[in-house]
C-alpha cells in the first residue's frame, strides 16, 4: 500500500501527532529561561557556526529558541562582508601594480579556509540522520547540544518526534508534481509573490543602479 492509499484516519493521526509535537516544542522552548551563553555545549556549537557560516546547518542545528535569530543573523552578515570588501578595494584600487587586484582576491581565501578548517568540527544535522535511519546518532546530538547532556529531557524527545513526523509528512507529498504550484488560486498567488520577491531583490537600491552604473559614470 502506497502512502497516498493510506486510510484517511491514519493520515489524520500522523498529522495530529505532528500538530501536537509542534506546540510542545514551542512551549518548552519558551519555558527555558537559561540563555545560550550559559550552556556550555550550545555555546560551543554557536561559536563553531560563526566561522563555518552554513545557512542550512545553522537553522537545523540551532536551538528552537534562537533559531529565528540565528537565521536572521546569517542573512544580515552579508552586509558585514560587503562593507569589508568595499573598504579593502577602496584602499587598493589606486595601487600602481598588480597587487591592487591581488590583495582583494587573496583575502577572499580567508573565510573559505576558515570554513574548510572548522566544518569537520560541526555535528551532523539531526534531521539528515533521522532521514537516513540513524536516529540514535540524531538523538545523541540533540541531547548534547539542546539539553546539555540530559538524556531524559522532554524537550529533546518532543523535538525528535517533531523532526520524525515532519519527514514522514514530506515523504507523503514527495510525488507531488510542479503543476501543483498552479493548481489553485492560492498557490498561483504564492508563486507570483515569490517570483516578485526575487525580482524586487535584484531591482532595488544599489542593485538597480549597478546595472546602468557605466552610463551614469560616463
Amino acid at each position: 500500500m502506497t502512502t497516498n492509499e493510506l486510510p484517511t484516519n491514519e493520515k489524520e493521526l500522523k498529522a495530529e501527532t505532528h500538530e501536537v509535537a509542534d506546540p510542545i516544542v514551542t512551549r518548552l522552548a519558551e519555558l527555558d529561561e537559561t540563555p545560550w551563553y550559559q550552556k556550555r555545549n550550545l555555546r560551543l556549537l554557536y561559536l563553531l557556526m560563526f566561522p563555518t557560516c552554513i545557512g542550512v546547518e545553522m537553522t537545523k542545528l540551532s536551538h528552537p529558541k534562537e533559531r529565528a535569530i540565528i537565521g536572521s543573523l546569517f542573512n544580515a552578515s552579508y552586509f558585514i562582508g560587503s562593507i569589508v570588501a568595499a573598504g579593502v578595494t577602496l584602499g587598493t584600487f589606486k595601487m600602481p601594480n598588480n597587487w591592487g587586484w591581488r590583495i582583494p582576491s587573496l583575502l577572499q581565501l580567508v573565510p573559505s579556509m576558515l570554513q574548510i578548517s572548522f566544518i569537520y568540527l560541526m555535528p551532523e544535522s539531526p534531521r539528515w540522520l533521522i532521514s537516513k535511519d540513524r536516529g540514535d546518532e540524531a538523538m545523541a546530538i540533540l541531547v548534547k547540544y539542546h539539553a546539555e547532556g540530559d538524556a531524559n529531557s522532554e524537550f529533546v524527545k518532543a523535538e525528535y518526534v517533531q523532526i520524525e513526523k515532519t519527514l514522514e509528512l514530506e515523504k507523503e507529498t514527495e510525488n507531488v508534481g510542479w503543476m501543483e504550484l498552479l493548481a489553485t488560486p492560492g498557490m498561483r498567488r504564492r508563486v507570483l509573490v515569490g517570483s516578485f520577491l526575487g525580482l524586487a531583490t535584484q531591482w532595488s537600491g544599489n542593485g538597480l543602479t549597478s546595472y546602468v552604473l557605466e552610463c551614469f559614470l560616463n
